[in-house]
């Protein structure tokens, strides 16, 4: 905290180099260090633009009239850098050019279909030997930042066991997006903390199915505590950790001590999904009660679901697979944009969308929930991807019509 702002009338100002300009539907500022956006009116906006490190406070304060407040309130979020001397800094600002279609700000990249475990509750199915080319995941990144992306998610498969990891991790240096690995942390156990540490990726999630019993009894023998080698490496590289668990019926008597678990950790997030009844799950036996779903109360942090307008689904989310097809959600393979080897942008645009007013839904809370997962809701209806989905409803302690526990078959 600075003492006066005439202390530092004669510093250069600069954004700080984590620090990126976007204008989507609104203009931003995000912070891709610590995830953090902040929305900017037009003289907010104005003034950041012109922090490029050669310009005195006294200059900018009388320019756009900062005051004291303000300006300490900039250097506590870190959004700005002070500078004795001038340090020229180039201003990007990442603009959104469709204005009838939402902005794309998180992308889910499955880089491999490849996977050195073979869970419970996956719906992928078989592992299989393929890999995104590093030329196409270069493509996606570059159209991403271009056109305003917040948020790149990289996944698999197992993404670390990708024949070209070391060269996806290098395509990914020295860009204004936040990258996110998501992973089951075998091969991370085993890796130096430095080598964690020169990651290009700024938070890595863990997938924490439980205590040992229990995640072992979805995962694997030994999978629990490389899972927690994992994590407390991440800690200690000074990488940001997340968690990731599934609800199963191994788990759920579990999740007050998990999380205390995950706050040993002081997790930056913990995401707690509930599982489809789809490829092992069905067959494994792991399947929770339906009621069971209340356990994502536990849950905090990030999320990528929210709406806009009318949308449902994530109306700023979407995945791509292996081979560079677009996606809704990577649980679809029909509900698709196109290749992004013809354009990232032109596939997010082309991608159908469904309105909260199409569904068959009549609830109270559905401008909150906006319909839940389309997929499940497909999944317990009788493919009717209009139809409630009972995990919402039951999130938020609301049933349509005949209740899902009436029919015990749709339990899974």
């Amino acid at each position: 905290m600075i003492k006066a702002m005439n202390n530092l009338s004669e510093c250069y100002l600069s954004l700080a180099k984590n620090c990126f300009l976007k204008k989507l539907e609104e203009s931003f500022l995000y912070n891709i260090s610590t995830d953090d956006l902040y929305h900017l009116n037009d003289d907010a906006f104005a003034f950041f633009s012109d922090l490029n490190g050669t310009k005195k406070l006294r200059d900018l304060s009388k320019k756009h009239q900062i005051d004291e407040e303000t300006l300490n309130y900039t250097l506590k979020e870190k959004l700005i850098e002070t500078h004795p001397i001038p340090q020229r800094k180039m201003i990007n600002i990442a603009t959104f050019p469709a204005s009838k279609t939402p902005s794309l700000r998180y992308l889910h990249v499955l880089i491999t279909r490849r996977c050195n475990l073979s869970c419970k509750h996956c719906y992928l199915g078989n592992a299989r030997g393929e890999d995104m080319n590093p030329k196409l995941f270069k493509d996606i990144v570059k159209e991403f930042e271009r056109i305003g992306g917040l948020r790149l998610i990289v996944s698999g498969g197992e993404p670390t066991e990708h024949k070209e990891f070391e060269k996806i991790n290098s395509l990914l240096g020295k860009r204004s997006i936040r990258a996110i690995l998501l992973t089951n942390g075998l091969r991370l156990s085993s890796t130096h903390i430095s080598d964690i540490s020169k990651l290009n990726f700024d938070e890595i999630q863990i997938s924490i199915d439980g205590l040992e019993d229990s995640h072992e009894a979805l995962r694997g023998k030994g999978t629990f505590q490389a899972a927690i080698r994992a994590a407390k490496k991440v800690v200690k590289s000074k990488k940001e950790l997340s968690i990731a668990t599934m609800i199963t019926r191994y788990n759920k008597h579990q999740f007050e001590r998990l999380k205390e678990l995950v706050n040993s950790f002081s997790a930056k997030s913990w995401l707690i999904d509930f599982p489809i009844p789809q490829g092992r799950a069905p067959l494994t036996g792991m399947m929770p009660e339906m009621e069971d779903c209340k356990l994502m109360k536990y849950s905090f942090g990030s999320e990528v679901h929210e709406g806009a307008g009318d949308q449902v689904c994530g109306a700023h989310l979407a995945s791509i697979t292996t081979e560079g097809m677009l996606l809704k959600c990577d649980y679809y393979l029909d509900w698709r944009g196109g290749n992004v080897k013809k354009g990232l942008l032109n596939a997010w645009i082309n991608l159908p969308r469904i309105s909260i007013f199409d569904l068959e839904c009549e609830c109270e809370h559905l401008k909150i929930c906006r319909g839940g997962c389309r997929y499940r809701a497909e999944l317990y209806n009788n493919n009717n991807r209009l139809a409630p989905d009972p995990v919402a409803c039951r999130l938020y302690q609301y049933n349509v019509g005949t209740k899902p526990t009436d029919n015990p078959e749709r339990e899974g």
